[in-house]
């Protein structure tokens, strides 16, 4: 409740701002706090726009942020590329408009695993000024002044995942490694993909935008050999959009056996992250975490859970919504099965953590002199506990009539899944 008073306020502040207070600068003074003096941006060199954040308000940190989060007021244009020139300063989102980036004080690395589980509730919380730019700017900076990611004799490998499956682990396993810098979950390219599902960016450009984001979060830098990025789960429709725009990427596939993953999925809905579970805007925002296909691309079947399911998200049958976001990540790992260099299964990687371990350094070339020390990210909680106690391990949480329901939204995407497989039944799936 606190949350979503402070949003409402933050949104009132903003209107205000947009409607009284600019308006009567802009008349008197031809100058606006948002906008800054009167045709002051100029085509390109000029259309970055840097600003100061006053306050923010959300209705939940663990949430989608965007610029409506944020209440700023002008400082100055600038170049585009002002953004290539510090590591404080990093890609937040994009939409059909705008690419906005973060700045932090020079002690602040949101990237930094150690300290921060996830980047995108980092930078929501920890970011002074937002450096906004138009998309076409966007593009073009990255046409002109950086390299295909991959190009550059930076290794770069992306995991892709069904969340609750050790996908954060993985992230502080490999920040252990030298030379070696570590992403868990920024969210430009779950954003771009809900943004064109959604309608709001277009066809046309949308890969690009995809390529463009990669290669902003993976920016050379001489001191790194390595960069390792965790998208979220829900991020699963880029993959194989990733691999086509830079092929020399290392892309992994993380899952966990369906009856733990959805288990686990549900004991986050639950938990005190989105305690405010019944807000329509909590609803809408979960909306987005199932990834479903572009409206041309689903299914009769996928169009009616679209319609009965996620558009009404009745929290009375949460159990079906829970099954829609573990079935639709698995579900575009069917589709693209072919564009993974390995698939890192969690419970046999938590069983066997040194063997999977060399495995997967095997398939990606990285010495294995390495693996103690990437071992020693087991000894710690790698999400610092911030969905509280969710261990995944409590099944007994969902009845059997909800798991039978479970399985009908796994037969509605098309997947030979079920609750209750083995772990070798499921092997089986994974690498036919």
């Amino acid at each position: 409740m606190k949350d979503a008073l402070q949003f409402h306020f933050i949104l009132l502040l903003k209107w205000i701002q947009e409607y009284i207070i600019d308006p009567i600068l802009n008349l008197l003074l031809k100058t606006t706090t948002k906008k800054g003096p009167q045709n002051s941006e100029s085509k390109y060199a000029n259309s970055a726009q840097r600003v100061k954040i006053r306050t923010r308000g959300a209705y939940s940190v663990g949430t989608f942020h965007s610029l409506k989060n944020f209440l700023y007021t002008h400082q100055s244009y600038c170049h585009p590329n002002v953004v290539l020139k510090n590591d404080r300063i990093t890609l937040q989102g994009v939409d059909h408009q705008f690419a906005w980036f973060c700045i932090t004080e020079d002690s602040i690395d949101v990237n930094d695993v150690t300290q921060f589980p996830f980047v995108w509730i980092a930078q929501y919380l920890m970011a002074t000024e937002l450096i906004i730019m138009p998309i076409s700017s966007f593009l073009q900076l990255y046409q002109e002044e950086l390299v295909r990611p991959g190009n550059d004799g930076q290794q770069i490998i992306m995991l892709f995942n069904t969340t609750r499956c050790g996908s954060t682990l993985a992230c502080q396993m490999f920040a252990k490694l030298p030379n070696t810098k570590s992403m868990s979950e920024p969210w430009p390219l779950l954003i771009a993909h809900s943004n064109y599902v959604h309608g709001d960016l277009k066809g046309e450009v949308y890969e690009d935008i995809i390529e463009a984001c990669v290669a902003f979060q993976c920016k050379a830098n001489p001191d790194i050999q390595r960069i390792f990025y965790k998208p979220p789960g829900a991020a699963m429709p880029v993959a194989h959009i990733v691999k086509k725009m830079c092929p020399n990427i290392k892309v992994i596939f993380n899952t966990r056996l369906p009856k733990h993953n959805v288990s686990s999925l549900y004991q986050i809905i639950n938990g005190p992250v989105y305690e405010s579970s019944t807000s329509p805007e909590i609803k809408s925002i979960w909306k987005r975490f199932v990834a479903l296909p572009h409206p041309k691309n689903m299914t009769k079947a996928l169009k009616k859970y679209r319609n009965e399911v996620i558009a009404k998200l009745d929290v009375d049958k949460m159990d079906l919504y829970i099954g829609g976001c573990f079935s639709s990540y698995f579900y575009w790992f069917l589709q693209h099965r072919d564009i993974y260099d390995f698939v890192l299964l969690y419970d046999e990687w938590m069983h066997y953590p040194l063997i999977e371990t060399a495995k997967l350094f095997d398939s990606l070339g990285i010495d294995k002199k390495h693996l103690s020390l990437a071992l020693e990210a087991f000894d710690k909680d790698s999400q610092n506990k911030f969905f509280g106690e969710t261990d995944g391990k409590r099944v007994e949480i969902i009845s059997e009539d909800e798991w039978k329901r479970i399985d009908e939204v796994f037969q509605t995407f098309g997947l030979p899944l079920n609750h209750d497989m083995s772990v070798e039944e499921y092997k089986a799936v994974l690498y036919q």
